[in-house]
């Protein structure tokens, strides 16, 4: 299991026994730069004057490179994981995460189920950065680890950044919260927190493949949605509105990539994540 703390961007490397109990950490990396922030009102000021790695991906043809996210120092940083000693080996950084100065702030990176193009969303700016994975490299990049002449080198190039919110909001009053794909493998939705709405985007195929272009933006029926859900089938999306205390379910329709209230609105006190489980039905009936 590979762990990465956002407020002091550790990063760990954690035994999962047979029995599914985890062991103690193995391997633990620190930030060169160390955090200072004691407080959150002072982390909310200064959150770019030190490291925040966001969230840990593994890239999906090798399963050996992982990005980390850093909020904090406005890039995106590669590791290799070394399987025969369970450690993060440091394998670069990627820098070119934006077309336009001032605070990005990568938040999360996810990867397209089918192509190589992967999707950073940037909470800070409020815009999502769509890379081309060089995938070639990757694998090169991997098969050569541990030889002489290793050299690692970044397998994200950008080639498009597209904001979130309309232009005529200001961004200072907006975050951007999570990201995903759909599963029909057509759509990226993003949350504003601030805007109060779920950005859709069109993935484009043929020549411009990955890139995005926007569908519509839909609000949510509350306030600070941090962390969204699509159901298994993809056809309906739940919202959790951390500040108005409540979850929003909508219908999607794949054809179009609109969302749809469906009129239930659930109480649910500060909600930060939402998880759709299948039940494991041959468990439940043996025990009634």
């Amino acid at each position: 299991m590979l762990v990465v703390n956002y407020w002091d961007s550790v990063i760990t490397s954690i035994p999962i026994f047979p029995s599914g109990s985890i062991g103690k950490a193995e391997f633990v990396n620190k930030p060169r730069r160390k955090v200072v922030a004691g407080k959150r009102e002072d982390h909310l000021q200064n959150r770019q004057s030190e490291p925040h790695a966001h969230a840990i991906v593994l890239d999906p043809a090798t399963t050996r490179i992982a990005f980390i996210p850093d909020l904090g120092e406005d890039d995106i940083k590669q590791f290799i994981f070394d399987p025969e000693n369970n450690r993060l080996i440091e394998a670069g950084r990627i820098t070119e995460i934006s077309n336009v100065s001032g605070a990005c702030g990568p938040r999360y990176l996810e990867f397209h189920p089918s192509y190589p193009v992967a999707y950073s969303v940037n909470e800070l700016a409020s815009t999502i950065s769509v890379f081309a994975f060089k995938e070639g490299e990757a694998r090169v990049m991997v098969e050569d680890f541990g030889k002489p002449n290793w050299k690692p080198v970044p397998v994200l190039k950008l080639i498009q950044e597209i904001e979130t919110i309309p232009k005529a909001f200001p961004h200072a009053l907006n975050t951007c919260g999570r990201i995903t794909v759909d599963p029909s493998g057509n759509y990226v939705l993003v949350s504003n927190r601030g805007h109060n709405s779920i950005a859709i985007f069109k993935i484009s195929w043929g020549v411009d493949i990955g890139r995005l272009h926007q569908v519509a933006l839909f609000h949510t029926r509350g306030s600070t949605p941090r962390h969204f859900q699509f159901v298994p089938s993809g056809k309906a999306l739940i919202v959790a509105n951390q500040d108005t205390d409540s979850i929003s379910v909508f219908s999607f329709d794949t054809e179009t990539g609109q969302l749809i209230f469906t009129g239930n609105t659930y109480h649910v006190p500060s909600p930060n994540f939402v998880c759709c489980a299948s039940p494991i039905l041959e468990n439940y009936h043996s025990k009634i």
